[in-house]
C-alpha cells in the first residue's frame, strides 16, 4: 500500500459534453478516484470546445455536483480550436480556466499563438498550456499533401527541417507570458532549444 496525497492528472478527456456515448463525466471520475487521482484538468477539445463561458461553468457546475474529483477546465486557445481567432481569456479565467491550450488541434500560424501569450500576459494569466510544435507541422505537412493531390507533384519524404522543427517555439522566446509546452520532445535539436530558451530567461 502507498500513502501519498491525491494525484493530478494534468491532461484528462472527461468525455463531457459531446462524447457521451464513450463514457460520462461521472464514470470518468469514478475511474480517476479509484486510482488516487483527485484533481483533473479537462483540455478544451470537447464538442462543442471549451471556448464560451457558459461552457466551462456548466462543467465546473456538474463536477461540483457529482463531488468526486476536482475539476480544472482548460480554456481553448481559439474560438473553436480552429487556430483564427483568439479566444476571450478573461472571461475564460473568470468563469474558471486555470490554463489555455489548443489541445492536439492544428495551429499552423504561430502569429496567433504569438498575440495569445502577448494577451495572456497583460491579464496576468500566468499559465498558458499550448501544443503547437506537432500540430503546427501537422497543419504544414497536411497543406502540403492537398497541394501534392491537385498538381500531382510527388510530395517531400516527411523530414522535418531544423528551422520548421524550432519555428513553431519561437513564440516563447518573444513572450514573457508564462508557459507549459505539452509538446513532445524526441531529439537532441528538442531539448537544446528548451534549455537555451531557459538560459535566455523564457518562463516556458
Amino acid at each position: 500500500m502507498i500513502v501519498c496525497p491525491g494525484l493530478i492528472d494534468i491532461s484528462a478527456r472527461l468525455r463531457e459534453p459531446g462524447f457521451e456515448y464513450k463514457a460520462t463525466l461521472e464514470s470518468e471520475m469514478q475511474a480517476a478516484v479509484a486510482g488516487g487521482v483527485t484533481s483533473l484538468a479537462c483540455p478544451p477539445d470537447t464538442d462543442p470546445p471549451l471556448d464560451e463561458p457558459g461552457l466551462v461553468e456548466m462543467l465546473k457546475h456538474r463536477a461540483r455536483s457529482l463531488n468526486l474529483a476536482h475539476v480544472y477546465p482548460i480554456g481553448a486557445l481559439t474560438a473553436g480550436l480552429k487556430g483564427d481567432t483568439i479566444t476571450e481569456m478573461g472571461e475564460l479565467a473568470e468563469a474558471g480556466c486555470i490554463a489555455f491550450s489548443h489541445a492536439d488541434a492544428p495551429l499552423a500560424d504561430t502569429q496567433v499563438l504569438l498575440r495569445a501569450m502577448q494577451y495572456a500576459a497583460t491579464l496576468r494569466l500566468s499559465r498558458l498550456a499550448a501544443a503547437a510544435g506537432r500540430a503546427s507541422f501537422q497543419g504544414r505537412r497536411r497543406a502540403r499533401r492537398r497541394s501534392r493531390d491537385a498538381t500531382g507533384l510527388a510530395g517531400d519524404s516527411g523530414r522535418v527541417p531544423k528551422r520548421s522543427r524550432s519555428a513553431p517555439y519561437s513564440p516563447w522566446l518573444a513572450s514573457p507570458a508564462r508557459a507549459c509546452i505539452s509538446a513532445r520532445l524526441s531529439t537532441h535539436e528538442g531539448v537544446a532549444l528548451r534549455a537555451r530558451s531557459q538560459a535566455r530567461g523564457s518562463a516556458a
